[in-house]
């Protein structure tokens, strides 16, 4: 990610959305490696954290960039400016975090349900937004 210029990619949403899907991926195997050394000393912790950073915040993460990506470039318009799939991120951010939370916290069930709130928030909001993309003609007139 470093070599990637991560930094140098938040100023490009479309690109963020993608560094940061693999950002989380480097956490959740960082968070796998981890819980199996301390298990393997006899400490149990973090229960499926490794799994949710993996699942929600790589795979979901990238699978909303990349499907950015795809539905805007294939549809004729222009991949970099995509306000909805930007804010559809960040919500999708803030459900992995909780989800991180409900692992670690007493009140695991409320942070749970908040996460499972906001990832189909997230995942709505991006349908309503591009699913009509896959109905419609070109915006650039170029027929395929």
């Amino acid at each position: 990610l470093v070599r990637w210029g991560f930094v140098q990619a938040l100023r490009l949403p479309m690109l963020a959305m993608l560094h940061g899907g693999w950002l989380w991926a480097c956490l959740g195997l960082s968070l796998a490696a981890l819980q199996s050394f301390w298990a393997a000393q006899g400490v149990f912790w973090g229960g499926l954290a490794p799994l949710h950073v993996l699942g929600l915040g790589c795979f979901a993460s990238l699978l909303l960039g990349m499907g950015t990506r795809v539905s805007r470039g294939h549809s004729g318009r222009a991949i970099a400016d995509d306000y909805w799939g930007w804010r559809c991120f960040l919500i999708l951010q803030a459900a992995v975090l909780l989800r991180l939370a409900g692992e670690f916290e007493p009140f695991a069930g409320g942070a749970n349900l908040l996460a499972l709130l906001l990832a189909l928030i997230a995942y709505s909001i991006w349908g309503v937004v591009h699913g009509p993309m896959y109905f419609q003609p070109r915006s650039d007139g170029i027929q395929e």
